[in-house]
């Protein structure tokens, strides 16, 4: 008996190697980009708070508490403007500014009140950041960001922080003594909360090691803080436009009218 015959399956072309100089190129192309936007990458802006979190681990912290301890003490870290930092203007863009005032409040609230910053059911919630900037921060530049408390009421913890460089005072033969750029300042409003209710900033202050012993030295923090809540007072007048916008029942002429005004700005 007779089997029809197969037909022959055509041949696969072979796929053209690539030239070992070129597959190198890419090679170096590709971890160019990953090295360029390294501080973009997954997860990177995750793991730079473990450094953070390990300080908390290390005996110096966590016996912070038997040091006479000063409220209105400034914490400083550096950063670099790196590639993916940069605006078209190739300087720090407006985003990267509150990208690390992010890393500038945990640490600031870790160090500051380590006790409490190792509490479960302890949280920080950020209720504003308001930014005002003076001027640029070059690309490839080292910058510092100071962080400190400027003021609080009952409920409210307001920080300040200082974008800053430093430069060497040519006139100084000493090189100790060195020139403070500010380059811009933020203030970020916290609240502190223990079990999802309200912690009052005076009495997490005495909680957690920031009792004032004296009278003197109470009046002296009001005093302070009172210096302080001068410069924050009109951030409420401005949190009201949170409000207006949210608010469906307004007479919808008048809004049309506040929009023609806003867009002459």
């Amino acid at each position: 008996m007779a089997f029809p015959s197969i037909p022959s399956i055509p041949s696969i072309p072979s796929i053209p190697s690539i030239p070992k100089s070129i597959s190198k190129s890419i090679k170096y192309f590709i971890f160019g980009i990953f090295i360029l936007n390294i501080k973009s990458l997954p997860l990177v802006y995750n793991l730079r708070y473990l450094p953070m979190t390990s300080k908390l681990l290390i005996k110096k912290y966590t016996n912070y508490k038997k040091k006479n301890k000063d409220l209105f003490k400034a914490f400083e870290r550096s950063h670099f403007v790196f590639v993916d930092d940069l605006d078209t203007n190739f300087h720090l863009n407006n985003g990267s500014y509150n990208k690390h005032l992010d890393w500038a409040r945990a640490e600031y609230v870790m160090l500051q009140f380590p006790e409490a910053a190792r509490i479960p059911n302890f949280t920080v919630a950020a209720s504003g950041v308001s930014m005002y900037f003076k001027k640029e921060i070059p690309r490839f530049s080292t910058f510092k960001i100071q962080t400190k408390i400027l003021t609080w009421n009952e409920k409210w913890i307001f920080l300040i922080h200082r974008f800053i460089t430093e430069s060497k005072n040519n006139s100084d033969n000493t090189n100790n003594n060195k020139n403070i750029n500010v380059h811009a300042v933020g203030i970020s409003k916290l609240v502190f909360k223990e079990k999802s209710k309200t912690i009052i900033p005076e009495q997490f202050f005495d909680k957690f090691g920031f009792k004032c012993e004296t009278e003197e030295l109470k009046i002296k923090r009001e005093e302070i803080r009172k210096k302080g809540w001068k410069f924050i007072e009109g951030l409420f007048e401005f949190e009201k436009l949170i409000d207006y916008c949210e608010d469906k029942d307004r007479d919808e002429d008048d809004y049309l009218e506040n929009e023609k005004v806003i867009s002459k700005l």
